[in-house]
């Protein structure tokens, strides 16, 4: 789509819906390890794309659905944890924190995710997720 475009053979750019969808397609693969290995490469490599975008960039609904690709295609462990980890901390300094991440970030990491007004804390456990 983005060699279309930029070659004038369409109009339409790619934006954040389409990058957000191939997330979401790739973090539901439930095929064998070498399917998922490929649907993980392939989300990460569309994140990356999308994040270095000139005509999109990455919301709340991209870093839940990267969230969940991380969660379901990478193995429990200390790789996984640093990733989710960074990805949220990304998130947080992109403004892309809302009520669906602070979800699926509880849903992984099975913990308490304390609102206090306006300041929210996450609590990240010791265990590898």
């Amino acid at each position: 789509m983005i060699e279309l475009h930029e070659t004038g053979k369409i109009t339409a750019h790619p934006n954040t819906i389409c990058y957000t969808a191939v997330i979401n397609s790739c973090a539901y693969c439930e095929n064998d390890e070498i399917d998922k290995k490929n649907a993980l490469r392939i989300a990460v490599s569309t994140f990356r794309d999308l994040r270095d975008s000139t005509y999109a960039a990455p919301n709340h609904v991209t870093y839940s659905m990267f969230l969940t690709a991380l969660r379901n295609l990478v193995q429990k462990g200390p790789k996984r944890s640093v990733a989710i980890q960074d990805v949220f901390k990304t998130a947080i300094q992109n403004g892309c924190v809302d009520e669906v991440v602070l979800k699926r970030l509880k849903c992984m990491y099975n913990e308490t995710v304390c609102f206090v007004g306006a300041l929210t804390l996450v609590l990240f456990p010791q265990q590898p997720l």
